[in-house]
């Protein structure tokens, strides 16, 4: 097992003892009546506005996910006169594309009044 692998599992380990513990402290001060003992209403709207949260923090998180892999994916890989070079190539692509493109309108306008004149 590497060592990244070894965090990954002794911070998901600490992570769930944390959760057992917290439950586990506050079950203990129900017992002793220094917490009020929760009805089953409020246990279940605490777990609906539990999961709730949960949900809206998986999705952004997965916001979060996507917007830092894609602004940080390439800063690594490449310095700033790399991508310079390679979105002005992507430029100087589009530009002829949209030359050509001109180009055969043009050709197409010289035929038509070709054959406008010669009628």
């Amino acid at each position: 097992m590497s060592m990244k692998e070894t965090r990954r599992v002794s911070s998901s380990v600490l992570t769930v003892a944390a959760i057992i513990g917290i439950i586990a402290a506050i079950v203990l001060l129900m017992s002793m009546r220094i917490l009020p003992v929760p009805t089953t209403v409020q246990i279940i709207s605490w777990l609906i506005s539990l999961s709730s949260m949960f949900f809206l923090a998986v999705i952004g998180g997965i916001f979060v996910g996507m917007y830092l892999y894609h602004t940080f994916s390439y800063g690594e890989k490449l310095d700033p006169w790399e991508k310079a070079v390679i979105n002005t190539e992507k430029l100087v692509i589009e530009i002829k594309e949209k030359v050509d493109k001109l180009e055969n309108e043009v050709n197409k306008l010289k035929e038509l009044l070709e054959d406008v004149r010669r009628n």
